[in-house]
């Protein structure tokens, strides 16, 4: 767990523009959802875009809702 320490350092130091920020955010949340799907809590090797016909509303809204930051 050291390596989530250097890793919350690194972001508690970080400064970057609004652009820069998006960027990381949008590559974190896909590694996280990697992360996550390759630990057998979902198919590994699929995007969360992948298979928008089988998703709930429910679920299209919270993609939604992240992808645009709104509360």
């Amino acid at each position: 767990m050291s390596e989530i320490r250097k890793l919350e350092a690194a972001f508690s130091s970080a400064s970057v523009g609004a652009a820069r920020h998006a960027e990381v955010t949008a590559r974190l949340k896909d590694l996280l959802w990697n992360w996550e799907n390759s630990r057998g809590h979902g198919p590994a090797g699929t995007g969360p875009f992948d298979d928008l016909d089988s998703a709930t509303d429910e679920e299209l809204f919270s993609v939604l809702d992240n992808e645009l930051d709104t509360p």
